[in-house]
C-alpha cells in the first residue's frame, strides 16, 4: 500500500473522475486526493498514469494563455481498441461499463455513446461557465470517430419524425440540413452531422441542472430530451423545464421541496457549473449554507420547422411565458414572506434563469445585474416554516387576487429591491393605499380598515389606528420634503409597516378571502 503525490491541477479536476477510474466510492476518492488514505499498488499505478498523461498534455500547452485547455481538449481522444482509457482502467479495477436500455432506438444508440464518453463528463471543469460550455465541444469531438455515431445518423434518417425536420437531405451528414425557430427565441440551422452531439450535450446539461450525476440519470435525461423533440416536431406545445436561481434564502436544512410552483432545491455542484459564479456559501455556527436556492418549474415551448418559420405564429400563451415566470417568482417570494413570520420580513432576489432548450446547442442562461436583497439572509427551517410555505404556495395559486396585485408587488419591492429603507417604507404605505384606500379621507380609511382587520379588542384597534395614522403622516411629509428621518428610523418605519402589511395579507387570505376581490373592502371593514 502506497501514497502518491497528486498535483493541484489534478485535484482541481475533482474526485468523481478519480472515483471512476479507480472504482472507489466518492468518499474514498476524496480521501485519496487529500492523501488521507492509502491505495493498492494497482490503483496507484493507474492514478500515476492518469497524472502523467495530464502532465504531458499540460506541458504541451505551457505556452498557451490557458495552460489547462489542451488537457481537457486532448483527454477525449485517448481510445484503445474502441474503449476510452478511463473505461479500461475502470474495468481493470473491477468496475463495469454499463449501457442503459431503452425502447426508443434513438435513445438506445445515444446511451451506447454516453457509456463510452461518460467518464469524461465526470471531470470538473476549471474556469467560467462560458468556458465550461465550450468544453462540451471538445469532449464530444471524439463522438465522430465512434461507430455508434454513424449508427445514430442512420437511425435519425430512417426515423420519419426526425427526418422531417431536415429540409434538405444531402449525400452526407454535413449536407443534410434543416432550420427551426423556437418560441424561446432560439433558432437557426441544424446539420445532421452535429445533431447527435446536440442530443448528448442537452441531455447532460438537463441532468446537471437537476443536481444529479449517474449513468441512469443521464439516460433518463436523454429519454426526456428525445421525447420532447419528437413532440415538438409533431407541432405540440410542450412544457419544458426552466431553472430559476434565487439568493438570500437557504433551503439546505430542508432539502428538496415540492411546491405549487415547482421543485425547490439547494444549490448543487451541477447547477453551479452551468450558472454565473454567484452561488456562494456562508458559515454559521460551524455549518456551511448556500446563499440561495433553485426552483425547477416549467414554461410552454413550441418549435416551427422549415417553411413553417415564415408563416406560422406562436400561440398567445407562448408569448406570455415570461410573464408567467415573473408571476411565479412573485408568488414564491410572497410565500416565503408570509410563511416565515419574522421582523424584518424574509426576502429573496432573482439571480439567474436557465431555460432548457432541447434543440439549442449549449445552455441558455440569463442573469440579473443586481442580485442582492436588502432583506437579511434566512435559513428555512423544517417543521412549521416548511408547512407554512407549502400552505401559502397553495393559497396564492388558487385564490384570485388580481385586485390587490399592485399592493403585493409594492410589498415585494419594499422587501426585495429597495436598498434605501425610506423607499421601502414609502412602497409599503402605497401597498396600504391599494388595499384599504379610496377616493377621499385616505388616512382615516386606511387606519380604520387595518385596525378593524387586525385588532383583537378595542384597545388594540385604537393603538393600531393611531400607529398607522402616524406612519401615514410621516410618509406624506417625507414625500413632500417637509420631514427628514435618520437611517435607523427609516429601517424601523419600513420593518413595522411591512409587518402590518403582511399581517393584513395573512388575515385577508385566511379569514376574509371574500374581501380580496371586493373593491369596497375598506368600507366593509369600516362598517364592522
Amino acid at each position: 500500500m502506497t501514497q502518491i503525490s497528486i498535483p493541484l491541477f489534478v485535484k482541481n479536476m475533482g474526485h468523481r473522475i478519480v472515483s471512476y477510474i479507480l472504482n472507489l466510492s466518492e468518499e474514498d476518492a476524496e480521501n485519496v486526493l487529500n492523501n488521507n488514505i492509502e491505495i493498492s499498488d494497482e490503483r496507484t499505478q493507474i492514478l500515476q498514469q492518469f497524472i502523467d498523461i495530464c502532465k504531458h498534455f499540460r506541458m504541451q500547452g505551457i505556452d498557451q494563455p490557458d495552460v489547462d485547455f489542451l488537457v481537457f481538449h486532448s483527454l477525449p481522444g485517448i481510445f484503445l481498441e474502441g474503449q476510452h482509457i478511463f473505461n479500461i482502467w475502470h474495468e481493470q479495477m473491477g468496475g463495469k461499463v454499463e449501457i442503459q436500455s431503452s425502447d426508443d432506438p434513438i435513445v438506445e444508440i445515444i446511451n451506447k455513446i454516453v457509456s463510452k464518453l461518460y467518464p469524461l463528463f465526470l471531470i470538473k471543469m476549471i474556469g467560467t461557465p462560458n468556458f465550461f460550455n465550450k468544453m462540451h465541444n471538445h469532449i464530444l469531438s471524439s463522438i465522430y470517430s465512434l461507430p455508434e455515431y454513424r449508427l445514430l445518423c442512420s437511425a435519425l434518417k430512417k426515423d420519419p419524425v426526425f427526418l422531417s425536420i431536415f429540409d434538405k437531405v444531402g449525400d452526407n451528414e454535413i449536407n443534410t440540413t434543416g432550420s427551426y425557430m423556437a418560441s424561446s427565441g432560439n433558432g437557426g440551422t441544424m446539420q445532421l452531422a452535429t445533431f447527435p452531439s446536440t442530443l448528448v450535450v442537452n441531455s447532460f446539461e438537463l441532468m446537471r441542472m437537476r443536481g444529479e450525476f449517474s449513468l441512469e440519470s443521464f439516460a433518463n435525461a436523454t429519454e426526456y430530451t428525445v421525447s420532447t423533440i419528437r413532440q415538438c416536431i409533431k407541432g405540440d406545445v410542450v412544457n419544458v423545464p426552466v431553472f430559476l436561481g434565487f439568493n438570500n434564502i437557504s433551503v439546505d436544512k430542508v432539502g428538496e421541496i415540492k411546491t405549487e410552483w415547482g421543485i425547490l432545491r439547494p444549490i448543487t455542484e451541477g447547477i453551479s457549473e452551468l450558472t454565473p459564479n454567484n452561488t456562494s456559501t456562508t458559515n454559521i455556527d460551524g455549518k456551511t449554507y448556500n446563499l440561495g436556492f433553485v426552483l425547477e418549474s416549467t414554461y410552454p415551448y413550441k418549435v416551427n420547422f422549415g417553411e413553417a418559420i415564415k408563416k406560422a405564429k406562436f400561440p398567445k400563451e407562448l408569448n406570455e411565458a415570461t410573464v408567467q415566470l415573473n408571476k411565479i417568482t412573485e408568488n414564491l417570494s410572497l410565500s416565503f414572506s408570509l410563511a416565515c413570520e419574522r421582523v424584518p420580513a424574509v426576502g429573496m432576489s432573482s439571480a439567474w434563469t436557465v431555460k432548457f432548450n432541447p434543440l439549442s446547442h449549449g445552455t441558455s442562461i440569463s442573469w440579473n445585474s443586481v442580485q442582492n436583497s436588502p432583506a437579511r439572509f434566512h435559513i428555512l427551517e423544517n417543521g412549521k416554516e416548511l408547512d407554512e410555505l407549502l400552505k401559502w404556495s397553495d393559497l396564492l395559486k388558487n385564490v384570485e387576487d388580481s385586485k390587490i396585485r399592485i399592493a403585493l408587488r409594492r410589498i415585494l419591492s419594499a422587501i426585495n429591491q429597495r436598498n434605501d429603507p425610506i423607499d421601502g417604507f414609502i412602497d409599503t404605505v402605497i401597498a396600504w393605499e391599494n388595499l384599504f384606500g379610496g377616493n377621499a379621507e385616505l388616512k382615516f380609511r386606511i387606519s380604520v380598515s387595518i385596525a378593524k382587520l387586525l385588532g383583537n379588542n378595542e384597545a388594540e384597534k385604537l393603538e393600531l389606528q393611531k400607529m398607522v395614522s402616524e406612519y401615514y403622516d410621516t410618509r406624506s411629509k417625507l414625500v413632500h420634503g417637509v420631514k427628514e428621518i435618520t437611517p435607523e428610523q427609516a429601517i424601523e418605519y419600513r420593518d413595522n409597516a411591512l409587518d402590518i402589511a403582511l399581517k393584513a395579507i395573512r388575515k385577508l387570505y385566511l379569514e376574509r378571502v371574500e374581501l380580496i376581490q371586493d373593491a369596497n373592502r375598506a368600507k366593509v371593514l369600516a362598517l364592522i
